[in-house]
């Protein structure tokens, strides 16, 4: 799972202080500990989109794709080997999409705007 654009307030010594978290996430081991934060699975391009947006992952894997907008209501699910994505029916506007394999999980923001 990945969370991106995360604000961090902080309560310390000299009052409030906040900072700003752009990625955090996991990778598909499920020991203990974090081997890399920063590696993901997939990448997803053009952005903002127009009428289709591309996943592109280092296998060739099934993958399940959720489509979210931000209040998390599930817009779109499907499942494709292609890696293509229809942007075309969705409105302009900022939407998160869940991508999944057989190995990991991941959430990237995306913005569509025709």
């Amino acid at each position: 799972m990945y969370i991106d654009d995360l604000e961090v307030v902080m309560l310390g010594a000299h009052g409030v202080d906040s900072g700003y978290v752009d990625t955090i996430g996991t990778t598909e081991d499920t020991t203990t500990g974090v081997k890399n934060l920063n590696r993901q699975s997939f990448v997803v391009f053009p952005n903002p989109a127009d009428k289709s947006l591309i996943i592109q992952q280092s296998s060739e894997r099934q993958l399940h794709i959720q489509v979210y907008d931000m209040a998390g209501r599930m817009l779109e699910e499907q499942k494709t080997m292609n890696g293509k994505l229809d942007t075309s029916a969705l409105p302009n506007g900022v939407y998160l999409i869940r991508i999944s394999d057989e190995r990991s999980t991941e959430t990237h923001r995306i913005s569509v705007l025709h």
